[in-house]
């Protein structure tokens, strides 16, 4: 029930249908399998075989559903549906060059792909094409033909490209440099869920760079992006966090939560630089209680921690982080023990106060 099978003579085909209905009134000899997105796949116009309103997105054997993972057994289908002017196929067959799965990596096998698909309209090649053009991709360089392709694709609702279109009128490449229109499209992508553009909508109002500061709805826009495990995100909420209950502005937030924040973080492998800057933010807060409770500050791990033997109250991981962050911890470690004892001493004075009288 979660795919179909599609080529280039379907009439149309339903995941809920019982059976395939094909202009020739019988399955036909060459499919391509892909993920069904719930509508109608109609026969194209006459003289226009590639335009149907549901494209090939992934095919199984690319994404392991239903069929083992095959990557080349995927190209070759791409390939297949490409070569009968499948537009959507044209696409998924460029980003196997992209990216080198099932095909030699080719830039410039993968932007031609591109270009055949945006030549013809199609929504995810315009904005691949002008991926190309602002990346260098395929000999193609060329600021102006990036942005006017993300604008083509985005006029149009795509989400990525409102996303590209939003940076290069941030930073003026290849249009003249307007925040305000920046702000816009940032706006439209975050609210179709980019979490990248969640974050950058989130810095425009924690900056005040399209309006007033507004750090509350920057701590908003920072959690939408931070529940898709952006790393990027938890670090800049976790931070925004803690330095504005330093500065007495605490937003609510469970006790904690900061720390937690950063701690996602650290732990992500796949943005070296956030992880990083997470880690470094630790380290520099690791006077507050709340985060030294919350994740050993040497590596933001956060299950299976011991306390410190002499304060009781920073969590580590093992020996190695504690030798790591002694310097950073030593100060804070008197002072969280002497807290402890100061607590101690005051609730042994309570609890002896009501025998005295």
């Amino acid at each position: 029930p979660n795919f179909c099978l599609s080529t280039a003579d379907v009439t149309w085909c339903n995941c809920c249908a019982p059976r395939l209905l094909c202009s020739s009134g019988r399955v036909p000899p060459r499919l391509v399998a892909a993920r069904c997105d719930g509508r109608r796949d109609r026969a194209p116009p006459k003289g226009r075989p590639g335009r149907r309103r549901s494209a090939i997105h992934r095919g199984c054997y690319y994404g392991g559903r239903h069929v083992p993972q095959d990557y080349p057994e995927a190209a070759a289908h791409f390939r297949r549906a490409a070569d009968e002017g499948h537009l959507g196929a044209q696409c998924e067959l460029g980003c196997c060059y992209r990216d080198g799965k099932g095909v030699p990596q080719d830039d410039r096998e993968a932007a031609r792909l591109f270009r055949r698909a945006a030549e013809q309209g199609d929504l995810s090649g315009q904005s691949r094409l002008g991926n190309c053009y602002a990346q260098g991709k395929g000999d193609l360089q060329d600021y102006r033909e990036a942005a006017r392709f993300f604008r083509l694709a985005a006029e149009r609702g795509d989400p990525e490209a409102r996303f590209n279109r939003a940076l290069s009128c941030e930073h003026g490449r290849g249009v003249p440099q307007d925040i305000g229109e920046a702000a816009r499209y940032y706006r439209l992508a975050a609210e179709q869920g980019l979490a990248e553009a969640q974050l950058n909508i989130g810095l425009f109002c924690e900056q005040g760079r399209d309006g007033p500061q507004d750090i509350g709805e920057a701590a908003r826009l920072y959690h939408l992006a931070t529940e898709q495990g952006f790393a990027r995100s938890q670090y800049t909420l976790g931070k925004l966090l803690l330095q504005e209950a330093a500065a007495g502005r605490a937003l609510p937030a469970a006790p904690g939560e900061a720390a937690r924040f950063l701690a996602q973080a650290a732990q992500q492998t796949g943005d070296e630089e956030s992880r990083l800057e997470a880690l470094a933010a630790l380290s520099k807060y690791a006077h507050e209680p709340d985060v030294v409770k919350a994740c050993c500050v040497g590596c933001g791990k956060t299950r299976k921690l011991r306390a410190c033997s002499k304060c009781l109250t920073a969590k580590f991981c093992g020996a190695e982080c504690v030798r790591r962050m002694w310097p950073v911890h030593k100060q804070s470690c008197k002072t969280f023990a002497a807290a402890r004892e100061e607590a101690a001493a005051a609730a042994d004075e309570h609890g002896a106060a009501p025998g005295a009288e």
